[in-house]
């Protein structure tokens, strides 16, 4: 729960794991940039700090899109960051600010980027 090095290598075969190591661990950025990389949506176990880190939450999304759910409020309403949650997957949308979603201009704009374009 609490040694990096077990910790570490337990994440290169499970991101879930990250649900089982200590606070301590789950604010460590190595740590949790390792755990999204083999699964985005272990976000959830971030510490706040980190679920409002843009990079961080940037290769959650990039990994798997609906990850953006477990991103800080602000970052639910940076159009990149979402546009790129849209990309990975449709149903990330689901999880963007308010703001984002009652605007036609960024909807369509999401649309194409969830099309792949």
């Amino acid at each position: 729960r609490e040694d990096f090095d077990f910790v570490s290598q337990a994440l290169e075969i499970d991101g879930w794991a990250l649900e089982f190591v200590s606070d301590e661990l789950k604010a460590n950025r190595e740590i949790i940039l390792k755990a999204i990389n083999s699964q985005g949506w272990v976000l959830q176990y971030a510490s706040e700090e980190l679920r409002g880190d843009p990079d961080v939450v940037l290769q959650a999304v990039k990994n798997d899109g609906v990850a953006l759910k477990f991103a800080s409020t602000d970052l639910r309403s940076d159009k990149t960051l979402v546009l790129e949650a849209v990309r990975s997957s449709g149903a990330a949308i689901q999880s963007a600010s308010d703001d984002l979603t009652m605007d036609e201009d960024f909807l369509l704009l999401a649309a194409r980027h969830c099309q792949g374009e």
